[in-house]
């Protein structure tokens, strides 16, 4: 599935739950809500997905009454990717008259809890932009690029589908040498419980009011991060997964950061682009591979 098919499934999603929650309860729209669900009504949906969909808005619909007092004095919100302090992990945000919130990031099918972009790593922890490690790290991802274009130069067309054969030794090399510094910095970088904290606020969320409902087939899971434990310090490996019928696998790097909280999440790197561009088109997709006891509760709608 493409990535803008994608895109338009998970925004039609939140637009059905807005819409059901507004005439089922006429809760408050913002105005910001108010354009997006007019932006995203005629979003073209595959029946079977439409289906899927609206089955599960009443699971999703029936425990948000379960837990808020819904009514006309309630607010929906439809939030942004991207908020003033940075990365937005939540989709929408409802808060009832007794000041009740619920915050909650919204998966049709994927259950990644992050997109971040490795090369901007250096935004994640909370360290001073102008420091010397900052420094080193931007010093190093230059010289890392330049390297590898030098063999993929910009323009070149080098993917379709996955990396050409000619060029995958080249890009095996740039991913292992970006995570590798990538890796050092965010280790060196998390040397206090405070950036540790702030690297998995990042990727995992704030915590607070925040939950996350996947949707997976007709399935529906809602996962409580009200209650996580904070980490204090984290562990990061830069590995392959080699196997034996995918050639893709070897030239993808994966980074692993184990918190000492038991969460361990996996970023699997991806190119962005069937050519190569003057910053690399990299995207991660980072999933939670194993929750620990970090306090998780996960329900699953019926």
């Amino acid at each position: 599935m493409s990535n803008s098919k994608e895109n338009d499934n998970g925004r039609y999603f939140e637009y059905l739950i807005s819409k059901e929650l507004e005439e089922k309860f006429k809760l408050v729209l913002t105005e910001r809500a108010k354009a997006d669900q007019e932006r995203d009504r005629e979003k073209q949906i595959a029946p079977k997905t439409y289906d899927q969909m609206l089955s599960a808005t009443k699971k999703i619909v029936d425990w948000l009454q379960s837990e808020l007092s819904l009514d006309q004095h309630s607010i929906l919100d439809r939030l942004p990717d991207k908020n003033a302090m940075g990365f937005s992990h939540e989709d929408i945000s409802i808060q009832d008259a007794n000041n009740r919130k619920i915050n909650f990031s919204l998966k049709h099918n994927h259950s990644a809890v992050f997109h971040g972009r490795i090369v901007a790593c250096k935004d994640w922890t909370g360290v001073d932009p102008l420091s010397p490690l900052v420094q080193k790290y931007e010093n190093e991802k230059k010289v890392i690029i330049s390297n590898v274009q030098t063999i993929i130069p910009i323009g070149t067309q080098f993917a379709d589908g996955g990396v050409y054969e000619k060029y995958r030794e080249a890009w095996s090399n740039f991913i292992y040498e970006l995570h590798e510094s990538a890796k050092n910095f965010l280790t060196s970088a998390c040397d206090s419980p405070k950036c540790t904290q702030n690297l998995f606020k990042t990727i995992l969320g704030p915590g607070g009011d925040q939950y996350r409902v996947l949707k997976k087939g007709s399935r529906v899971i809602v996962q409580d991060l009200r209650s996580l434990t904070k980490p204090n310090s984290v562990e990061i490996r830069n590995i392959q997964k080699i196997t034996a019928n995918d050639e893709r696998s070897k030239y993808v790097w994966h980074l692993v950061f184990e918190f000492d909280n038991g969460i361990k999440i996996n970023g699997r790197n991806k190119q962005d682009s069937r050519t190569m561009k003057k910053t690399p088109a990299l995207k991660s997709d980072w999933q939670v591979i194993d929750w620990g006891e970090s306090g998780i509760v996960e329900t699953i709608l019926t």
